[in-house]
Protein backbone atom coordinates (compact mmCIF):
# COMPACT_ATOMS: atom_id res chain seq x y z
CA UNK A 1 0.00 0.00 0.00
CA UNK A 2 1.14 3.52 -0.82
CA UNK A 3 -0.13 5.78 1.94
CA UNK A 4 -0.84 9.27 0.58
CA UNK A 5 -0.94 12.54 2.54
CA UNK A 6 -1.50 15.24 -0.06
CA UNK A 7 -1.17 16.38 -3.67
CA UNK A 8 1.10 19.30 -4.60
CA UNK A 9 2.35 21.08 -7.69
CA UNK A 10 5.84 20.16 -8.86
CA UNK A 11 8.47 20.67 -7.75
CA UNK A 12 7.69 19.45 -4.21
CA UNK A 13 9.68 20.83 -1.29
CA UNK A 14 13.09 19.30 -0.74
CA UNK A 15 12.67 18.38 2.91
CA UNK A 16 12.81 15.26 5.02
CA UNK A 17 9.64 14.84 7.08
CA UNK A 18 9.02 11.94 9.47
CA UNK A 19 5.78 10.15 8.67
CA UNK A 20 3.67 7.58 10.49
CA UNK A 21 6.22 4.77 10.25
CA UNK A 22 9.07 6.10 8.16
CA UNK A 23 9.92 9.11 6.02
CA UNK A 24 7.64 10.99 3.65
CA UNK A 25 8.60 10.72 -0.03
CA UNK A 26 7.26 12.28 -3.22
CA UNK A 27 5.94 10.53 -6.31
CA UNK A 28 5.62 12.85 -9.30
CA UNK A 29 3.83 12.52 -12.62
CA UNK A 30 3.95 15.52 -14.94
CA UNK A 31 3.13 18.64 -12.94
CA UNK A 32 1.65 16.85 -9.89
CA UNK A 33 3.44 15.32 -6.92
CA UNK A 34 1.98 13.13 -4.21
CA UNK A 35 3.37 13.09 -0.67
CA UNK A 36 3.49 9.39 0.17
CA UNK A 37 4.86 6.84 2.58
CA UNK A 38 5.41 3.17 1.92
CA UNK A 39 4.77 0.45 4.45
CA UNK A 40 1.84 2.03 6.31
CA UNK A 41 -0.98 -0.49 6.80
CA UNK A 42 -4.03 1.36 8.09
CA UNK A 43 -6.00 -1.85 8.65
CA UNK A 44 -3.17 -3.18 10.80
CA UNK A 45 -3.11 0.12 12.72
CA UNK A 46 -6.83 -0.17 13.38
CA UNK A 47 -6.17 -3.56 14.92
CA UNK A 48 -3.62 -2.12 17.32
CA UNK A 49 -4.33 -0.07 20.42
CA UNK A 50 -6.52 3.02 20.32
CA UNK A 51 -3.47 5.07 21.31
CA UNK A 52 -1.52 3.82 18.27
CA UNK A 53 -4.36 4.71 15.92
CA UNK A 54 -4.74 8.16 17.49
CA UNK A 55 -1.01 8.76 17.14
CA UNK A 56 -1.21 7.83 13.46
CA UNK A 57 -4.03 10.35 12.97
CA UNK A 58 -1.95 13.03 14.69
CA UNK A 59 1.09 12.13 12.60
CA UNK A 60 -0.97 12.43 9.42
CA UNK A 61 -2.13 15.91 10.41
CA UNK A 62 1.42 16.90 11.42
CA UNK A 63 2.78 15.92 8.00
CA UNK A 64 0.06 17.81 6.14
CA UNK A 65 0.56 20.89 8.32
CA UNK A 66 4.31 20.79 7.79
CA UNK A 67 3.94 20.54 4.02
CA UNK A 68 1.30 23.27 3.97
CA UNK A 69 3.69 25.69 5.69
CA UNK A 70 6.06 25.17 2.76
CA UNK A 71 3.69 24.97 -0.22
CA UNK A 72 0.02 25.09 -1.18
CA UNK A 73 -1.52 21.63 -1.36
CA UNK A 74 -4.63 19.49 -1.49
CA UNK A 75 -4.76 17.59 1.82
CA UNK A 76 -6.13 14.05 1.83
CA UNK A 77 -8.09 12.39 4.59
CA UNK A 78 -6.44 10.06 7.06
CA UNK A 79 -6.37 6.55 5.65
CA UNK A 80 -6.03 7.49 1.96
CA UNK A 81 -3.86 4.92 0.16
CA UNK A 82 -3.24 3.39 -3.26
CA UNK A 83 -2.68 -0.32 -3.72
CA UNK A 84 0.57 0.20 -5.63
CA UNK A 85 2.90 2.81 -7.11
CA UNK A 86 1.52 1.97 -10.56
CA UNK A 87 -2.05 2.68 -9.44
CA UNK A 88 -0.93 5.99 -7.95
CA UNK A 89 0.91 6.96 -11.16
CA UNK A 90 -2.13 6.04 -13.26
CA UNK A 91 -4.35 8.18 -11.05
CA UNK A 92 -2.00 11.16 -11.24
CA UNK A 93 -1.72 10.81 -15.01
CA UNK A 94 -5.51 10.65 -15.43
CA UNK A 95 -6.23 13.49 -13.00
CA UNK A 96 -3.23 15.72 -13.75
CA UNK A 97 -5.25 18.48 -15.41
CA UNK A 98 -8.01 18.58 -12.78
CA UNK A 99 -5.59 18.40 -9.85
CA UNK A 100 -3.36 21.05 -11.39
CA UNK A 101 -6.28 23.41 -11.96
CA UNK A 102 -7.51 23.02 -8.39
CA UNK A 103 -4.05 23.45 -6.88
CA UNK A 104 -3.58 26.67 -8.83
CA UNK A 105 -6.96 27.90 -7.55
CA UNK A 106 -5.90 27.16 -3.96
CA UNK A 107 -2.54 28.92 -4.30
CA UNK A 108 -2.20 31.54 -1.57
CA UNK A 109 -5.34 30.47 0.29
CA UNK A 110 -5.69 29.07 3.81
CA UNK A 111 -8.62 27.60 5.66
CA UNK A 112 -9.76 29.29 8.88
CA UNK A 113 -12.26 28.12 11.46
CA UNK A 114 -14.47 30.89 12.80
CA UNK A 115 -16.32 30.02 16.00
CA UNK A 116 -19.13 32.27 17.21
CA UNK A 117 -20.61 31.60 20.66
CA UNK A 118 -23.43 33.63 22.17
CA UNK A 119 -23.40 34.01 25.94
CA UNK A 120 -26.69 33.14 27.59
CA UNK A 121 -28.33 35.53 30.08
CA UNK A 122 -29.02 34.14 33.57
CA UNK A 123 -32.42 32.53 33.93
CA UNK A 124 -34.68 34.07 36.61
CA UNK A 125 -35.42 31.76 39.50
CA UNK A 126 -38.96 30.67 40.16
CA UNK A 127 -40.47 32.28 43.21
CA UNK A 128 -41.78 29.75 45.69
CA UNK A 129 -44.25 32.34 47.02
CA UNK A 130 -46.14 32.57 43.72
CA UNK A 131 -49.26 30.52 43.33
CA UNK A 132 -52.37 30.23 41.22
CA UNK A 133 -52.66 32.67 38.31
CA UNK A 134 -49.50 34.55 39.27
CA UNK A 135 -47.48 31.33 39.00
CA UNK A 136 -48.98 30.52 35.58
CA UNK A 137 -48.30 34.04 34.30
CA UNK A 138 -44.71 33.78 35.52
CA UNK A 139 -44.29 30.48 33.67
CA UNK A 140 -45.73 31.94 30.47
CA UNK A 141 -43.49 35.01 30.69
CA UNK A 142 -40.38 32.81 31.09
CA UNK A 143 -41.51 30.81 28.07
CA UNK A 144 -41.95 34.00 26.03
CA UNK A 145 -38.49 35.22 27.11
CA UNK A 146 -36.96 31.92 26.02
CA UNK A 147 -38.69 32.17 22.66
CA UNK A 148 -37.50 35.74 22.14
CA UNK A 149 -33.96 34.73 23.03
CA UNK A 150 -34.04 31.80 20.59
CA UNK A 151 -35.40 34.03 17.82
CA UNK A 152 -32.81 36.77 18.38
CA UNK A 153 -29.99 34.20 18.55
CA UNK A 154 -31.10 32.63 15.28
CA UNK A 155 -31.45 36.06 13.63
CA UNK A 156 -28.02 37.20 14.76
CA UNK A 157 -26.39 33.92 13.68
CA UNK A 158 -27.93 34.41 10.23
CA UNK A 159 -26.59 37.98 10.13
CA UNK A 160 -23.13 36.64 10.90
CA UNK A 161 -23.45 33.96 8.23
CA UNK A 162 -24.51 36.49 5.58
CA UNK A 163 -21.46 38.64 6.38
CA UNK A 164 -19.02 35.82 5.60
CA UNK A 165 -21.06 33.96 2.97
CA UNK A 166 -19.65 35.98 0.02
CA UNK A 167 -16.36 34.20 0.66
CA UNK A 168 -15.81 30.45 0.08
CA UNK A 169 -17.29 28.97 3.24
CA UNK A 170 -18.58 25.80 4.84
CA UNK A 171 -21.07 26.13 7.69
CA UNK A 172 -21.03 23.26 10.18
CA UNK A 173 -24.62 22.02 10.71
CA UNK A 174 -25.87 22.63 14.24
CA UNK A 175 -29.10 22.60 16.23
CA UNK A 176 -27.75 25.42 18.39
CA UNK A 177 -27.33 28.70 16.44
CA UNK A 178 -25.74 30.18 19.56
CA UNK A 179 -22.73 27.97 18.87
CA UNK A 180 -21.93 28.53 15.20
CA UNK A 181 -18.84 27.21 13.42
CA UNK A 182 -17.86 28.26 9.89
CA UNK A 183 -14.85 27.23 7.82
CA UNK A 184 -13.60 29.97 5.49
CA UNK A 185 -11.13 29.83 2.62
CA UNK A 186 -9.28 33.14 2.56
CA UNK A 187 -6.17 34.90 1.38
CA UNK A 188 -4.31 36.75 4.10
CA UNK A 189 -5.61 40.14 2.96
CA UNK A 190 -9.17 38.77 2.84
CA UNK A 191 -8.83 37.47 6.39
CA UNK A 192 -7.94 40.94 7.67
CA UNK A 193 -10.94 42.41 5.82
CA UNK A 194 -13.36 39.80 7.22
CA UNK A 195 -11.99 40.21 10.74
CA UNK A 196 -12.49 43.99 10.54
CA UNK A 197 -16.02 43.45 9.20
CA UNK A 198 -16.89 41.09 12.04
CA UNK A 199 -15.27 43.33 14.66
CA UNK A 200 -17.58 46.13 13.52
CA UNK A 201 -20.58 43.77 13.73
CA UNK A 202 -19.51 42.60 17.17
CA UNK A 203 -19.56 46.17 18.50
CA UNK A 204 -23.35 46.00 18.36
CA UNK A 205 -23.51 42.37 19.47
CA UNK A 206 -21.30 42.22 22.53
CA UNK A 207 -22.95 39.02 23.73
CA UNK A 208 -21.16 37.13 20.94
CA UNK A 209 -17.62 35.82 21.34
CA UNK A 210 -15.75 35.31 18.05
CA UNK A 211 -12.55 33.25 17.80
CA UNK A 212 -10.34 32.41 14.82
CA UNK A 213 -8.10 29.42 14.23
CA UNK A 214 -4.58 29.60 12.87
CA UNK A 215 -4.18 29.14 9.08
CA UNK A 216 -5.10 25.55 8.20
CA UNK A 217 -4.72 23.37 5.11
CA UNK A 218 -7.91 23.58 2.99
CA UNK A 219 -9.45 20.32 4.22
CA UNK A 220 -13.02 21.49 3.55
CA UNK A 221 -12.26 22.97 0.13
CA UNK A 222 -10.45 20.22 -1.73
CA UNK A 223 -13.25 19.88 -4.29
CA UNK A 224 -13.87 22.83 -6.58
CA UNK A 225 -17.41 24.28 -6.54
CA UNK A 226 -19.40 24.51 -9.76
CA UNK A 227 -18.52 28.20 -10.15
CA UNK A 228 -14.83 27.35 -10.53
CA UNK A 229 -13.94 29.91 -7.87
CA UNK A 230 -12.07 28.88 -4.70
Amino acid sequence: MIYTYAFLLCPPPQVEIPGIRGTVQFAAVGTIAAAVEKGVDIQALKGESEESLLQAVLDHDRVVQCLFRLQSLMPLRFGTAFVSVDHLHQYLQTMEQALGDRLQQLEGYSEFLLEAVRSQPPQPEESASLGGLAYLESKKERFRQTQRLQESTHREAEQLWHLVNPYPSHRVPTHDPGNTRVYLLLREEDRHHVQALLAHWQEGHGQWQLTWSQPLPPYHFVSAPDSGEP
